[in-house]
Parts: structure tokens; sequence; C-alpha cells
């Protein structure tokens, strides 16, 4: 499972943090936090369950970035997210990709039009 790193709101009264984050956890994921009592101690324990640090993964997420492909029909702003993710999952399993690299992705990922674009250094 890729992971996706979410921050968890600030609420004065932990009681009110505590039961949203219960809210929206599905019947089989709310029984592995049943004994979890704060929503630190939630978060921690979906981290373990959920976020796999493993060669596996960050083979997965390092192929999927290198050979990540705008896709026309998307705006260019849902193809920065995307890859914006995948910088952030890499990050999240410790493998920080560098500015140059984002970089080099991304031009990598243009579309067959823009092969005439000057890169100016």
């Amino acid at each position: 499972m890729v992971a996706t790193k979410f921050k968890i709101m600030r609420f004065q009264d932990g009681g009110a943090a505590y039961s949203i984050t219960i809210w929206y956890l599905s019947d089989s994921v709310l029984r592995n936090v049943k004994n979890e009592t704060t929503v630190t101690g939630i978060w921690l324990k979906l981290e373990s369950l959920y976020i796999t640090k493993s060669l596996k993964n960050q083979i997965y997420l390092k192929v999927k970035f290198f050979r990540f492909k705008i896709e026309e029909d998307r705006s260019l702003d849902e193809n920065l997210d995307e890859l914006n993710k995948l910088v952030i999952d890499l990050e999240y399993i410790a493998e920080k990709i560098d500015d140059e690299n984002q970089a080099m992705v991304f031009l990598n990922s243009l579309p067959s039009a823009c092969s005439q674009l000057d890169i100016i250094t």
C-alpha cells in the first residue's frame, strides 16, 4: 500500500480529535485499533499496520517515480500533484529525492509534443 502522510487537525479538546478519528475508520480497521485510547496511539498503530517501509515497497515507489509520465488528459496541476505525492511517499519511507532528480523526472515526463523545448541553464 502506498503511504500518504496525512496531517491530523489539532483540537483544543482531545476527545473531539479522538472521536473524529474513530468516526472515519471502517469497522475492519477499527477492530485493529480498539485498544488505543489516544489519537497518537491510533495513528502509530495505523502506521505500523499499513505503511510498509520494506525494500519491495521502496523499489515499487522508485520505479513509479522514475517512470512517471504526464497524462495529457489531466491538467498540469493534477499531474504535478501526482508527482509531488510520489516524492512525499518516498520521503516518508526515508528516501530523499533531491530537486535535481525531481526536475529531471518532470522534464522527462513531458509529452513528445514538448520535445522542442530548450532547457535554459
